[in-house]
């Protein structure tokens, strides 16, 4: 009950008060009513001689006066609120009550009183052991006590028993040094009562707490009067402000850094720092004793300068200013770099290759390379800064080195491999081509084969003068180009054994000879003497010549000028006529190169080619989604892709525009599509049919015209009750 608010209900018409009667037997006095109502003045049998009285109802204090009769003559009396408890008794005979306000009548013209009881309000000593709870309640602690009291206190005293809270709160008081009384409000845990003052103490005052007798238990014995007094501490006085705060000046992102602080607080309370640390985040610490270092840890996510700065706050609330900053420059971390050797670069089939990663550097200095990965391009792996490896088949390898630091950064290094047949006798090509030369709109059969000492041919290939390359399995080759495909120029045919060695190109120039009619017509003679005319001046012009110096990297390609063989790279071609010429680069294992230039006179014309290597390559095929609605209109996006045929699947970029032609065995698919130059893939659409199933998806690719690439995928056809 708050303590401004002890008098209570006024101007009431009536009161209705319930006093039930509790614990006890009934052992002599006849039946108590269940329930009377009386007026002020009013009496009522109980039974065995005894009557109870209502002598005074008080409205404005709320409370009423009973008293008990016997045979006539008043035994006992008292006083008390509404909703407590209390007793009448005589003797070794008691009736215990317990009275609650329950409601107010309104319009009556008299107070009423009305009484509820129950079975048992009434004990006597007649026949019995007396069971009257007469001992009275203690005090068995309270605080606080003593000196440098927070001035946020509350004042709790626990009692021996359960107590009237009511007349208990009624008999507490507390008064400052001035005599002044400090409000508040109650409140009960278990037997404790808590006082909470309305607000703070005052600082550095001395405070006086009373506890009256009319503080009572449930059977109405009262407690003794007890009184005591504490002081509340001095006003505080906030901690010092902090010095700049103690940590490392620079770091990197992601890593983790530690900053200490500490400071003095000028009554000695415990201190907690906050830690600004320039990034729009802040953390605390625990509370530590005054004078004493504490400690917090941060991680910066972004690069730039940061001013971490610490604040002080003691543990009575009072807060220092900002400490002057620490200003942190945070960057990125250097990655490693991953160097690596090998010896050698070109080896038979069986050999050893020594491979080291020793050249390979952290990238900061207080980092270190924790782990060298290897992958040597073969299906095989390996790790180590030091490893050697043997190559078992013939082909184009190209081994990457991975390098970790502790940082968790990596890089990589990668070197290309060549590693040749083992040594035996090389098969020979032989080449016929026939007409040679050939008339203009005739068509010209070739017809190619080799032989083996040590073995059997197994395929052949040809190479046109566009530099298109044709390639067929067996020991020879014959097919005749119809009048549209025929090209003058050199055509070349080799030839591979069981043991994967190829056998020197062998070449042929075909020469296409224009016919003209054997009796010209008037018109014809007439744009002869036209051309004849005109031969003078170009020949003068044809006269003059100039030069190609034609290189590639890798060198040792095959050079062809205006589909003519010239020779290996590099390689100057001199005597060659003014004006435009084609230059194509071949070599074995390498993308063909095809350069355009200008010749001008008395001048030498530089054309280099950087050759792309051959990796060993498959096609890649994927569905998405990969069930779609049999309706004969929903579509699957089928991705066709060209990556490297190992576990990494390293995509591959094609070095020229290539077709894939795809088919499918349920609904239709867009074919053929086009991977364009430069690029690693392409999109087809499949669309469903009106039936459900799996639909296998097909794709053909010719790769370089050397090797054809093919891959598969599936998708479902769901009906539509099932999707």
């Amino acid at each position: 009950m708050d303590t401004s608010n002890k008098n209570l209900l006024r101007r009431r018409l009536g009161i209705l008060l319930m006093l039930t009667l509790c614990t006890g037997l009934c052992t002599g006095a006849d039946a108590i009513p269940s329930e009377i109502t009386l007026a002020e003045g009013e009496s009522r049998e109980l039974g065995d001689g005894y009557s109870i009285t209502v002598t005074k109802i008080d409205l404005r204090a709320d409370r009423a006066t009973f008293e008990l009769i016997k045979n006539g003559e008043s035994v006992d009396y008292t006083t008390v609120y509404s909703g407590e408890w209390f007793k009448l008794g005589f003797d070794a005979e008691n009736f215990y009550f317990k009275a609650t306000l329950d409601a107010i009548f309104s319009g009556a013209t008299m107070t009423l009183v009305k009484l509820t009881s129950c079975e048992g309000g009434y004990t006597s000593g007649t026949g019995g052991e007396d069971t009257t709870d007469t001992t009275p309640p203690t005090v068995t602690e309270k605080s606080p006590t003593g000196e440098n009291v927070p001035v946020t206190t509350r004042i709790a005293i626990t009692f021996s028993e359960p107590m009237n809270k009511e007349l208990t709160e009624m008999a507490f008081y507390i008064y400052d040094s001035m005599q002044n009384e400090v409000s508040g409000e109650f409140s009960w845990d278990g037997d404790t009562m808590i006082f909470t003052p309305s607000s703070n103490l005052d600082y550095d005052t001395r405070y006086f707490a009373y506890l009256g007798i009319d503080a009572m238990d449930l059977a109405g014995n009262s407690v003794d009067w007890d009184g005591w007094n504490f002081k509340t501490r001095p006003p505080n006085n906030p901690p010092y402000t902090p010095k700049t705060p103690s940590g490392p000046d620079q770091g990197y992102v992601g890593a983790s850094y530690s900053y200490s602080i500490f400071t003095d607080d000028p009554d000695d309370d415990q201190i907690r720092y906050t830690f600004d640390w320039g990034d729009g985040t802040a953390s605390e610490t625990e509370l530590v004793e005054s004078g004493r270092s504490a400690s917090q840890s941060h991680v910066w996510d972004d690069e730039g300068e940061y001013s971490v700065r610490v604040m002080a706050a003691d543990s009575e609330s009072g807060e220092s200013g900002w400490s002057p900053p620490l200003v942190v420059a945070i960057s990125e971390r250097a990655h490693p770099t991953a160097i690596i050797s090998a010896n050698p670069t070109v080896i038979t089939e069986g050999e050893t290759i020594s491979f080291s990663a020793e050249g390979s550097e952290p990238g900061d200095p207080d980092s270190r390379i924790v782990s060298y990965d290897w992958d040597f391009g073969d299906g095989y792996t390996g790790s180590g800064v030091n490893l050697e490896h043997r190559y078992l088949d013939s082909w184009y390898y190209t081994v990457t080195l991975t390098v970790t630091d502790s940082n968790d950064l990596s890089d990589r290094d990668t070197v290309e491999i060549t590693v040749n047949p083992a040594e035996g006798i090389p098969p020979t090509a032989h080449i016929r081509i026939y007409p040679n030369p050939a008339d203009e709109g005739e068509s010209v059969t070739l017809r190619g084969w080799g032989r083996d000492e040590d073995g059997e041919v197994v395929g052949c290939r040809w190479t046109l003068p566009d530099g298109s390359i044709r390639s067929y399995s067996g020991s020879s080759s014959d097919f005749t180009l119809e009048p549209d495909d025929v090209q003058a120029g050199v055509y070349r045919f080799a030839v591979r054994d069981d043991d994967g060695m190829w056998s020197e190109e062998v070449g042929e120039e075909l020469d296409v000879v224009t016919k003209f009619p054997t009796e010209p017509v008037v018109p014809v003679v007439l744009a002869a003497i036209a051309v004849l005319a005109a031969g003078t001046i170009l020949r003068r012009i044809l006269r003059k010549r100039g030069s190609i110096l034609a290189t590639s990297d890798p060198t040792d390609a095959e050079v062809f000028v205006d589909v003519k063989y010239k020779g290996r790279s590099p390689k100057t071609i001199n005597n060659v006529l003014i004006g435009p010429h084609t230059v194509l680069f071949s070599k074995p294992g390498y993308f063909g190169c095809k350069k355009d230039t200008v010749v001008v006179p008395d001048q030498t014309t530089p054309v280099h080619c950087d050759l792309t290597k051959i990796h060993k390559a498959k096609l890649k095929l994927s569905a998405d989604p990969a069930e779609i609605v049999a309706d004969g209109k929903s579509e699957s996006t089928i991705g066709i892709e060209i990556v490297t045929k190992d576990d990494n699947e390293i995509p591959l970029p094609v070095p020229e525009e290539l077709t894939v032609v795809l088919e499918t065995d349920l609904g239709t698919i867009e074919s053929p599509v086009r991977i364009p130059r430069c690029h690693t893939s392409t999109i087809s659409a499949l669309r469903s049919s009106g039936s459900s199933g799996t639909a296998t998806v097909k794709a053909e690719m010719e790769y370089r015209k050397i090797v054809k690439l093919e891959g598969s995928t599936t998708v479902e056809f769901l009906d539509a009750e099932s999707e």
